[in-house]
């Protein structure tokens, strides 16, 4: 009987520590390369098309723009609410966004990829994704940007496409 206990105690550990090294794992998140194409624009390189399990597969820290997108689509694909921790703070939403966040509830990501990003100032971007959306059954895909701010040393997003 002890040794039974034992055993499945130490399946219990091993499990749950691989469970949360795995988790972990996402947290860092490693934008593609890019080249520029024209004054402030670049491209990314072998940007990598996310899809299925792979499109809700990350949760980063918002210290890159790349990593507050891939935090926000990742979330929408999961279906979960981590996304809007890659938001302004919610007092200072104003009625575009508010907009634009109640047609992304009806969403869900089923593929994004980093397209091109755009830099407007240190502290300003656009980010052009790619994504295949979900809505009402059907299925929609195309190219659009999300305008992002830095502020308190994190990327944030101003407005999400739609």
């Amino acid at each position: 009987m002890k040794k039974r206990a034992f055993t499945i105690i130490c399946l219990l550990f091993f499990s749950n520590a691989f469970l949360s090294s795995s988790l972990l794992s996402f947290k860092t998140y490693v934008p593609p390369e890019r080249k520029k194409i024209k004054e402030n624009v670049y491209e990314y390189i072998e940007s990598p098309l996310y899809e299925g399990e792979e499109a809700g597969a990350f949760n980063p820290e918002l210290g890159t723009p790349e990593a507050a997108v891939a935090k926000f689509m990742s979330s929408k694909a999961r279906g979960d609410e981590a996304w809007k921790e890659a938001l302004i703070p919610e007092y200072e939403w104003f009625e575009r966004l508010r907009w634009k966040l109640e047609t992304w509830a009806e969403w869900k990501v089923l593929k994004w990829q980093l397209r091109e990003i755009q830099f407007n100032s240190q502290r300003s971007v656009y980010l052009t994704v790619f994504m295949e959306i979900e809505y009402k059954g059907e299925t929609d895909s195309g190219e659009d940007e999300f305008e992002l701010t830095l502020k308190n040393g994190k990327w944030l997003i101003l407005t999400p496409p739609t």
